[in-house]
């Protein structure tokens, strides 16, 4: 196997603590901007997926997510999707990619049969949305970076870390790892840090054996 493959192990109902990375570790998230964007991506990807948001927290150069899959996806397809969707409209942004202010028709068509697998999907409302919210966040950048880029394009390292969640106890000390994530790496505030409140309150659904 390539030494950045990871054997993955699909359980009904598990949770699961995932780190992707950027590729190079360039701290991209150092810019509030780029926080904004993925924090509006996972929201966005967990309507399509229909996975349980538990936690998550953004580094400069690396996430963590604290999912629990459902509706028929497994954590490899919500990642999959993620940071494709991801990488894609941050270099969207940073005008690394060729981008109109509106979608085509063939664009809608194309969107429209990629997104029938997705159990949100709603067709061009939800499409023409998505692209004015890639607008507003062009605008902002570029009133922010008047010069040209700040960033190089883009993109993560190619696979990602999973751990399944055992118990309790182990589901407890990875709450406790994402909230501190803001003191580890020396970041102004927890900002970027969220635990949901039944996680918070311990009553998480663990059944990974």
């Amino acid at each position: 196997m390539h030494r950045n493959s990871q054997k993955r192990y699909y359980f009904k109902n598990a949770i699961y603590f995932i780190t992707t990375v950027t590729h190079g570790r360039y701290p991209y998230f150092n810019d509030d901007l780029f926080c904004e964007m993925f924090v509006e991506e996972v929201e966005e990807c967990r309507i399509f997926k229909g996975f349980h948001l538990y936690g998550y927290a953004i580094n400069p150069d690396h996430v963590h997510l604290l999912i629990q899959p459902g509706c028929g996806n497994n954590y490899s397809e919500v990642m999959r999707s993620l940071k494709t969707n991801f990488s894609r409209n941050a270099n969207r942004v940073m005008d690394a990619e060729d981008f109109a202010d509106a979608p085509s028709k063939a664009k809608l068509r194309d969107f429209k049969k990629a997104g029938a697998r997705d159990i949100a999907f709603d067709g061009a409302p939800m499409i023409i949305k998505a692209y004015q919210r890639i607008n507003k966040y062009r605008t902002r950048y570029k009133k922010m970076h008047p010069c040209g880029h700040r960033h190089p394009p883009f993109k993560w390292q190619s696979s990602f870390h999973d751990h399944i969640i055992r118990d309790q106890n182990d589901l407890n000390r990875h709450v406790d790892y994402i909230w501190r994530q803001w003191i580890r790496h020396s970041v102004k505030d927890a900002a970027w840090c969220f635990l949901d409140d039944v996680i918070i309150g311990g009553g998480g659904c663990v059944e990974a054996d």
